[in-house]
């Protein structure tokens, strides 16, 4: 299912981009991306990652911007503190700043750096042979950084890479106090 929705979402994005617009003016961008969890044993299903970048200010060799990301994890723990399995899901806001720089010689690849803020909430749902049915909501936040680099395979359809790290403000839910993520997708400028 996953596979299929982002070659969906790919060649929608290959058949937009045949009526793109110039390279300079290009402000905006769309991604789709597949998250993979870098921490062992937490958020290990990632499911999709969607994100909206707009370019405001063009200093030559970087481009300066703001960015939002949404993406969704889930996780069964058979292990857990009720003695039973239980069903996750996590849900990531992650709005930030970003510089992009384009290389002098190497146009068609654009590393990124940013920064910015996640909310994180996390709805877990079971049954208990103690406490019957369960499900309650868990929220969190805390900063986050990114880099990230794109591949131009047209002037408007790009692959990418992307790392985002999460330093969580209230760990106690988790026992950790940050977690990583690494990003595969592809994205559409226009």
């Amino acid at each position: 299912m996953k596979q299929k929705l982002l070659l969906l979402i790919s060649f929608a994005l290959v058949s937009i981009s045949l009526t793109a617009q110039d390279d300079s003016d290009q402000k905006f961008s769309v991604e789709a991306s597949y998250p993979t969890s870098l921490n062992d044993g937490f958020l290990s299903d990632g499911i999709l990652d969607i994100g909206l970048k707009y370019r405001f200010l063009d200093l030559q060799i970087v481009k300066i911007g703001v960015g939002i990301n949404g993406s969704l994890f889930t996780e069964n723990d058979e292990d857990n503190a009720f003695g039973s399995p239980s069903k996750t899901k996590n849900y990531f806001i992650q709005p930030k700043i970003f510089g992009e720089v384009s290389i002098p010689g190497l146009e068609k690849l654009r590393p990124s750096v940013g920064l910015g803020y996640s909310f994180v909430n996390s709805k877990i749902e079971g049954t208990s042979s103690n406490f019957g049915d369960f499900d309650y909501d868990v929220d969190n936040k805390g900063f986050n950084f990114v880099l990230g680099t794109s591949y131009d395979i047209t002037k408007s359809f790009f692959a990418q890479i992307q790392y985002d790290v999460i330093f969580l403000e209230d760990a106690k839910e988790y026992k950790i106090n940050e977690f990583s993520t690494l990003k595969l997708g592809v994205g559409f400028r226009f």
